[in-house]
């Protein structure tokens, strides 16, 4: 078996040597991964490796051989030509480099996209026969239609213009021909500078064979003008509404809140949007473009090949959040929910135990977040009254964003030790009418306490202990980005 894994692992080194751009290298490498695995394949590889020698580039040499092996005896070549609808061929010919920006915003536009907004997909800038541009939290895309393909990007993080889903902060976007404007609007009025981006430069990667993060060719500080040229070009308006039979194509799948609204031949107008679908029996996540003429109601779909594919990089292996007190209560509900999250998730007051909702390894960071209301302390028993609750985040420059969420107001029971505390149970109190009067039943009679838990924002608890987390950690994040609020500073 080793035998085996070793040479597959070392073909693979040798293909991603030859740069296939991000949004390939996964279904090739999947399909001949998979014809190397079959008999006669792996005993053509076993009989080169028996010939091998210390020669510089004898493992590409392999590679080289079994891949013409797989495109001429197996045909791979034209099974994944006709699973990309013919467009894959030029990509196939001349394999296509990728910087490091540019890899970084497509890889986070589609799966790491739905982690951060669960409610919609990127929003559509230009839909043309020529090129579709897009843009979400994480940056901007220039996909070429006629090859299939990424051919730019822009990173709004590098530009702090990044503000999707938030209150009082927006990023605006004019499409101008090949310039594309980007600025930001704090309650609807410009501020700060704007950026201009000639989208002509993409036209040059065609020659250089590569996807390079565009950067602005003029910053300047943005104006009342810009702002009125754009609501005056403007051309959105809310997808659930323009799309007909909305409730049907949209049904389990994530779209762009604003549809863009083009003229098309005969007069007509004609509805895009972007679509994140997930993929059958996998978490990762397909873009599509869905479009319908808004007088015969006839809708396409266009698969867009941008794929969320997970980078090389080491992975982020941040620290545990702390307190200073390491023998005080709070340590111990801290060292709980890290060292037993079935405790921590608690059981329901008169019922079953709750089942904890938090999966391994699906977000970057998570942190437990615990607000105490009141402590009673019984012999070497103490009850602890609060919020006990986790939080996962993902993150992208200096910015964590929230995820996802769990947890409960509650009750904790802790066993004094010689070392400090130990959470032997969390009670949390059922719903509806009982809300209440359970947490006074769990806890004992307390109305301060039980009030001032009913109250408790956790949001602001959040805040507080990432605050906290970045301090003592020394770690470089700057904003915290709540879905559906603007960013706040956690310096």
């Amino acid at each position: 078996m080793k035998y085996g894994q070793m040479n597959k692992n070392q073909i693979k080194k040798a293909f991603l040597l030859l740069e296939p751009s991000a949004q390939v290298q996964e279904d090739i490498w999947n399909k001949i991964e998979k014809q190397i695995d079959e008999p006669t394949v792996g005993r053509m590889i076993k009989s080169e490796n028996r010939k091998r020698t210390k020669e510089k580039g004898y493992y590409r040499k392999v590679f080289l051989k079994a891949a013409a092996f797989l495109v001429l005896a197996v045909g791979i070549l034209g099974a994944i030509d006709r699973m990309n609808g013919g467009k894959m061929m030029e990509v196939l010919a001349n394999f296509w480099k990728v910087d490091k920006d540019s890899q970084h915003v497509v890889q986070k536009m589609t799966d790491y996209h739905v982690k951060v907004d669960t409610a919609y997909a990127p929003e559509l800038l230009e839909d043309t026969k020529e090129r579709i541009i897009f843009a979400g939290t994480f940056g901007v895309v220039i996909y070429d239609q006629e090859r299939g393909r990424v051919e730019g990007t822009i990173d709004l993080d590098k530009i702090q213009s990044n503000f999707f889903g938030t209150e009082t902060l927006k990023t605006r976007f004019i499409v101008d021909g090949d310039n594309l404007y980007i600025y930001n609007c704090q309650e609807g009025k410009p501020y700060g500078k704007y950026y201009r981006y000639d989208l002509g430069m993409c036209k040059g990667n065609l020659k250089k064979k590569e996807i390079s993060s565009l950067s602005p060719v003029e910053t300047k500080k943005v104006t009342e003008n810009l702002e009125k040229q754009r609501k005056k070009s403007q051309r959105y308006k809310t997808t659930w509404e323009q799309f007909s039979n909305a409730e049907k194509i949209f049904e389990g799948k994530i779209y762009s809140e604003k549809c863009l609204r083009t003229k098309v031949k005969n007069g007509g107008i004609q509805n895009s949007c972007l679509v994140l679908k997930k993929n059958a029996g996998t978490s990762k996540y397909q873009m599509y473009i869905y479009r319908q003429n808004q007088n015969t109601k006839k809708i396409t779909k266009d698969k867009l090949y941008v794929f969320a594919i997970e980078s090389d990089a080491e992975e982020k292996n941040y620290p545990k959040y702390y307190v200073a007190d390491k023998n005080s209560v709070k340590q111990a509900l801290i060292n709980c929910f890290y060292e037993n999250p079935k405790v921590y998730a608690g059981s329901v007051y008169h019922g079953k135990n709750i089942e904890s909702t938090l999966p391994e390894k699906q977000y970057e960071l998570v942190l437990p977040i615990i607000q105490i209301t009141g402590i009673k302390k019984q012999g070497d028993t103490v009850k602890i009254i609060g919020t006990f609750y986790w939080y996962g985040f993902v993150t992208s420059g200096k910015t964590l964003y929230e995820s996802d969420a769990d947890g409960n107001r509650a009750v904790a029971y802790l066993k004094e030790t010689k070392d400090g505390y130990k959470v032997e149970k969390i009670i949390c109190p059922r719903g509806g009418g009982y809300y209440r009067k359970d947490l006074e039943q769990i806890y004992g009679k307390d109305d301060v306490a039980v009030q001032k838990t009913l109250d408790m924002d956790v949001e602001s608890g959040v805040v507080e202990t990432l605050k906290e987390y970045v301090k003592q950690n020394q770690q470089k994040f700057v904003y915290y980005k709540a879905f559906g609020r603007d960013p706040q500073n956690l310096k």
